[in-house]
C-alpha cells in the first residue's frame, strides 16, 4: 500500500530524515491532509501539480531539501494554507501569479532558491502576511507599489537579488515592519521620505545598492531602529541633524558613499550607539568633541 492511498490522513510528519526521491505525483489523493512537514531531508524533483487538490492543507514545510523545477500554478488552490516554507531548495522559474489566491497566508518563505523574473503584483492580495522572505534568489524588476497593501507585514526580506528599481513610496504604509532588508540589489533612486513612517522598525538594511540623493530628514522618526545600514550606495548631501533623534541606534553604517559637510554635533546624544562607520565619504570639519558614551568602534576617516 502506498502512502498516497492513505486518503484519510490528516497530519504527515517526515522531517529530519534522509529521505530521497521526489514527492509522489499522486500526493493530491491525500486531500484531507492538513500538515505536510517533510523538511530537512534530501527530497528532489519538482512539486507535483496535484498538490492543488490538497485543499485542506494549512501548514506546508518542505524547506532544506533539493526540490527543483517550478512552483506549480496549482499552488493557488491551497487557500487554507497559513504557513508555506519552501526555502533552501533549488526551485526555479517565476513566482506564479496564483500565489495571490493564498489569502490566509501568514508566513511565506521561499528564500535561497533560483527564482527569476519579477515579484507578481498579485502578492498584494496577501493582506494577512506578517513574514515574507524571497531573499537569495535572482529576482529582477521592481518591488512594486502593491507591496504597500501588506499592512500586517513585520518582516520583509528581499536582499541578495537583482531588483533594479527604486524603493516604492508605498513602503511607508507598512507601519508594522520590524525588519526591512533590501541590501545587495541594484536598487536606484532615492530613499523615500515615507520610510520615516516605519516607527516600529528596529532593523533597516539598504546597503550595497545604487541609491542616490539625500538621506531624508524623516529618517529621524525611526526612534526604535537599532541597526541602520546605508553604506556602499551613491547617497550624497549632508548627514541630516535628525539622525540625532535615533535614540535606539546601536550600529550606524554610512561608509563608502558620497556624503559631504560635517558630522552633526547632536550625534553625541545617541547614548546607545556602539559602532559608527562613516569612512569613504567627502565629509569635512571636525569630529564632535562629545561622543556617545557606549561607542566601542568608530571609523570616520573622511
Amino acid at each position: 500500500t502506498s502512502l498516497t492511498s492513505c486518503t484519510n490522513m490528516v497530519n504527515l510528519y517526515l522531517y529530519g530524515n534522509q529521505l530521497t526521491g521526489g514527492l509522489p505525483s499522486a500526493i493530491g489523493n491525500m486531500a484531507k491532509l492538513s500538515y505536510l512537514w517533510s523538511y530537512d531531508n534530501s527530497l528532489s524533483g519538482s512539486i507535483p501539480t496535484s498538490i492543488g487538490a490538497m485543499t485542506n492543507l494549512e501548514y506546508v514545510s518542505l524547506y532544506n531539501n533539493r526540490i527543483s523545477g517550478v512552483i506549480p500554478s496549482s499552488i493557488g488552490e491551497l487557500q487554507r494554507v497559513s504557513i508555506l516554507y519552501l526555502y533552501n531548495n533549488q526551485i526555479q522559474g517565476s513566482l506564479p501569479s496564483t500565489i495571490g489566491k493564498l489569502t490566509n497566508l501568514d508566513i511565506f518563505n521561499v528564500a535561497i532558491n533560483q527564482l527569476t523574473n519579477s515579484i507578481p503584483s498579485t502578492i498584494g492580495a496577501l493582506t494577512r502576511l506578517t513574514y515574507l522572505s524571497i531573499c537569495d534568489n535572482m529576482l529582477t524588476g521592481s518591488i512594486g507599489s502593491h507591496i504597500g497593501l501588506l499592512i500586517k507585514l513585520e518582516y520583509l526580506f528581499l536582499y541578495n537579488n537583482n531588483l533594479n528599481s527604486s524603493i516604492p513610496s508605498e513602503i511607508g504604509t507598512l507601519t508594522n515592519l520590524f525588519n526591512l532588508d533590501l541590501h545587495l540589489n541594484s536598487m536606484s533612486g532615492t530613499i523615500p521620505d515615507s520610510i520615516g513612517a516605519l516607527s516600529k522598525l528596529a532593523y533597516l538594511y539598504l546597503n550595497n545598492n545604487m541609491l542616490s540623493g539625500n538621506i531624508p530628514n524623516d529618517i529621524g522618526n525611526l526612534i526604535n531602529v537599532q541597526f541602520l545600514y546605508l553604506y556602499s550606495n551613491h547617497i550624497n548631501g549632508t548627514i541630516p541633524t535628525s539622525i540625532g533623534d535615533l535614540s535606539s541606534i546601536k550600529y550606524l553604517y554610512i561608509y563608502n558613499s558620497l556624503l559631504s559637510g560635517s558630522i552633526p554635533s547632536n550625534m553625541d546624544t545617541l547614548a546607545n550607539m556602539n559602532v559608527l562607520l562613516l569612512y569613504g565619504n567627502n565629509l569635512n570639519g571636525t569630529i564632535p568633541m562629545e561622543l556617545p558614551p557606549n561607542l566601542g568602534s568608530m571609523n570616520v576617516a573622511f
